[in-house]
């Protein structure tokens, strides 16, 4: 598993905006969406995510709680 989500992070760091985009908006939703993967899934997910990763799950988390725009600020 650690070894997926550097790749995660290394798109997250180094692809162009559609690979970033893909990261986040494909992957690291999904992830959070228990319809989808499952109540426990998020919650394990969360240990294996690198700083940057960590930063566009909490973006797309906002989003669905509050909101609020995702953007690459």
């Amino acid at each position: 598993m650690q070894s997926i989500f550097q790749a995660v992070e290394d798109w997250h760091i180094n692809g162009d905006p559609y690979v970033r985009e893909a990261a986040s908006i494909g992957l690291l939703e999904d992830l959070q969406n228990t319809n989808v993967v499952g109540d426990n899934v998020p919650a394990k997910v969360l240990r294996y995510l690198g700083p940057e990763s960590m930063r566009w799950w909490r973006k797309v988390l906002d989003f669905w709680e509050h909101g609020t725009a995702i953007r690459d600020d």
